[in-house]
């Protein structure tokens, strides 16, 4: 796998592709141990199996862990993609694989919202009983001090009328501000009665059940593979680089800094030189 004259990626680069690689897999296994719950936890809420607060917290918990760590992959696989194979190509298992833990993303994120909502509902419903069982635990004497029969009697000691006719073009200003209130109205009753509010549709979380294919496995595979080779090559004896820094412009105008490494090994006497920036 490894061209004649050297690897593709300079001894920097190569560490820090193995970093990346290691990091997404990690990120990928533990949200694949996440998945079976999180579809669990969303056809049970489809179920109305969620009655009690605990229960519904603990669901939250375990979808926000999930999306963390599918986040984290989704993000390490896109960087590693733009940063190490921009020139050669990536890997259609590896883009194939992004693209499904995007949607698994967008089902679990829906799924935590289903699930946050439920869990309010069942808060107002807990603290609802607690005030009514704060009410049945109050002594007669707080009830009469809080029944509606006994109320403050208010005396009006003073008042005063206005005897000036209103002002003829006040009265028609009030007049026609009545008359476009009622028109907005009107408009407004029409215009819901058009556009009735449609039923949500159900969510398919069946995206939830399914795990990497062969196709992403072997992408994984190959991408280790290469790294591993790329390691070796520069780990054997008789292999010396020398890095040098040069200055260059972007299209912009800025500089940029590229690094320049050139890898001498004693049977291969032609010396490469490999360019990479950032």
């Amino acid at each position: 796998m490894i061209p004649i004259d050297g690897p593709r990626l300079c001894p920097q680069h190569t560490r820090e592709c193995a970093d990346s690689w290691t990091i997404y897999k990690d990120a990928s296994g533990r949200a694949e141990a996440l998945q079976p719950r999180v579809l669990n936890l969303s056809r049970r809420l489809k179920t109305g199996r969620f009655h009690v607060l605990r229960e519904i917290e603990e669901a939250v918990d375990v979808t926000e862990e999930f999306l963390f760590w599918a986040k984290k992959e989704l993000d390490e696989r896109r960087k590693h993609s733009t940063r190490f194979y921009a020139y050669v190509g990536s890997d259609p298992g590896h883009q194939k694989r992004i693209s499904n833990v995007e949607k698994l993303v967008a089902i679990a994120s829906a799924v935590r919202f289903d699930l946050t909502i439920r869990k309010y509902d069942l808060q107002v419903d807990a603290l609802r009983r607690d005030s009514e069982r704060a009410v049945g635990e109050w002594t007669p004497q707080q009830l009469r001090s809080s029944s509606p029969g006994v109320q403050q009697v208010r005396v009006l000691r003073c008042c005063a009328v206005s005897i000036f006719p209103p002002d003829e073009e006040s009265e028609d200003e009030s007049v026609e501000s009545e008359v476009e209130a009622e028109e907005l109205e009107d408009s407004e009753d029409e215009e819901f009665e058009e556009h009735e509010p449609e039923e949500p549709e159900e969510l398919d979380d069946s995206a939830l059940g399914a795990t990497m294919d062969e196709e992403e496995l072997l992408a994984d595979e190959r991408a280790a593979q290469e790294v591993s080779e790329m390691l070796r090559w520069y780990s054997q004896s008789g292999c010396v680089t020398v890095s040098v820094q040069v200055v260059g412009h972007t299209h912009a105008g800025g500089e940029l800094v590229e690094t320049l490494t050139r890898s001498m090994v004693e049977y291969f006497p032609p010396i490469r030189i490999l360019v990479h920036s950032g």
